[in-house]
């Protein structure tokens, strides 16, 4: 009887000089009396005889054993659990998406690696990354590609990189990716260009959109900007008294700061965007949607406002909207070296030896091209209803 006052068989026995204690079970009324413990006991004591013959351990040296035995295999299948916990693709892409290998990466790239994982990496989620195979990477990429091959090679460089980083951590032995070719092997860059025409009508068409989207398609036909750097585009970047528009180089394609002067025509828009305090963006937050608004506003509108009919040149994406922006500045006359830098492109005027030698930074001209590009437009689409401004009384904020 042990203090507690619980009631437990032992078994008292001396092997090698030492005495010890086997304890066999705790006592149970219910247990069909000494049945069990003496059926325990024999057991005890065969081991006993058999140890003292050399032939394996003493009864408590056994159980002591065995429960360590049992203690490892548990915390070796706890162990194999959490890694497989670990090693699952949705936690390894937890994991790789909070590394250095995309947080270096524009916010725009980021994003998008994000997303195609969340939805496109979605049945993959709970499985262990070892287990995917090529085969899986094709039954993910291959109806995709049916559909939208550009955004199928756009995963596929998603997955590349992502198994490529796994590998390398040891997360898995065999990257499923290698040997997996791109959905589309050639893309073909686009060509479309939006010309005046089209571009009027683009304009008349932002005019059924209503704020924000009138003043941020329009301000993409100003300003030639790509849609993420308009976007996202805060008050802290934009100073109205100096007509400029500053972007850090974390915010650029290429990595390089630029400068973009804005016209008299933008700067009007700009001022008429409502303040949000405590909202950084110039249009209240980042916009998102401009995709899904361009194909399912913007065109509907550019049929009502052309006769039912879309545009002359075909179907178009907004980055064609910066194509014609840049091809009609070219026909105004404006120097190749000054579009470059207002679209912030690294183009002949600044690689190589040019680049060394000629540092004009073209600012007196770029505000002179952008004030003539402006005054062009307000020409080809001066029929158009004036610009809307929104009617909501801006909340106290910084003017930049």
């Amino acid at each position: 009887m042990r203090p507690s006052g619980k009631l437990s068989y032992i078994v008292r026995y001396r092997i090698g000089g030492v005495s010890k204690k086997l304890t066999i079970g705790v006592f149970n009324p219910d247990d069909s009396g000494l049945t069990t413990a003496r059926a325990l006991a024999r057991t005890a004591q065969n081991d006993l005889v058999a140890a003292r013959r050399g032939a394996g351990l003493d009864p408590a040296s056994l159980k002591q054993q065995q429960r360590r035995a049992e203690e490892k295999a548990a915390e070796t299948a706890r162990r194999a659990e959490l890694e497989a916990r670990a090693n699952t693709v949705g936690a390894v892409c937890a994991e790789y998406l909070a590394s250095h290998a995309v947080t270096k990466l524009r916010p725009t790239t980021r994003q998008e690696r994000t997303r195609q994982i969340k939805k496109e990496l979605a049945p993959w989620r709970d499985q262990p990354i070892t287990e995917i195979t090529k085969k899986d990477a094709y039954r993910l990429l291959d109806p995709i590609a049916a559909t939208r091959p550009i955004m199928a090679n756009r995963l596929h460089a998603t997955l590349t990189h992502l198994f490529a980083w796994a590998e390398e951590r040891e997360y898995l032995v065999t990257n499923p990716m290698r040997g997996v070719r791109r959905p589309l092997e050639k893309e073909t860059p686009r060509e479309r260009v939006l010309d005046d025409a089209e571009l009027a009508i683009v304009w008349r068409a932002t005019e059924k959109l209503g704020h924000p989207w009138t003043q941020f398609f329009q301000l993409l036909i100003l300003t030639g900007a790509r849609r993420s750097e308009l976007a996202q585009a805060t008050w802290a970047e934009i100073d109205l008294d100096a007509s400029m528009w500053s972007l850090a180089a974390t915010r650029t394609k290429n990595k390089l700061a630029l400068k973009r002067p804005l016209s008299p025509m933008a700067l009007d828009i700009i001022r008429a965007l409502p303040r949000v305090q405590g909202m950084p963006f110039i249009f209240g937050s980042g916009m998102t949607a401009v995709q899904n608004v361009k194909q399912r506003r913007l065109d509907a509108a550019i049929l009502n406002v052309n006769g039912g009919e879309p545009l002359p040149g075909g179907p178009f994406v907004t980055h064609d909207m910066r194509r014609g922006h840049a091809t009609g500045m070219q026909r105004l006359g404006i120097q190749l070296e000054v579009v470059e830098r207002l679209l912030g492109h690294v183009g002949e005027s600044q690689s190589g030896i040019r680049k060394i030698y000629q540092r004009h930074t073209f600012a007196t001209e770029m505000a002179e091209a952008v004030a003539k590009w402006a005054n062009h437009v307000a020409e080809i689409t001066r029929d158009a209803p004036a610009p809307v401004t929104s009617n909501v009384v801006p909340i106290s904020g910084r003017r930049a």
